[in-house]
């Protein structure tokens, strides 16, 4: 009970240009409060899709054709300009810095 598992699923709505969000399951590694709430602290400007911050939060996805990798994500940010700030707020949701919306 003390000790969260390291890894954990978390399904984010990636929004679609046009059409309606596209549901993405991704696999997050587990953060303390204290490195999490770190990391926020030092997050890059909204829409930033360099893609180091994904290498420290997701450890892949399910239910996609290409394989998880650092250069997917990036095309997959490039592709779906607001899949980094989807990406971002469910991580820090999920662990319970950001609150849920009702």
């Amino acid at each position: 009970m003390l000790q969260p598992a390291p890894t954990f699923e978390a399904t984010v709505q990636i929004p679609v240009p046009g059409g309606e969000s596209r549901p993405l399951v991704l696999i997050f590694k587990h953060k303390t409060r204290e490195e999490a709430t770190a990391l926020l602290a030092r997050q890059p400007q909204k829409g930033d899709t360099d893609g180091s911050v994904f290498d420290e939060i997701v450890a892949g996805w399910r239910n996609v054709e290409e394989a998880y990798s650092p250069e997917n994500m990036t095309t997959l940010c490039q592709n779906f300009a607001q899949a980094p700030e989807a990406i971002i707020a469910a991580y820090f949701t999920e662990l319970g810095i950001f609150r849920r919306k009702n």
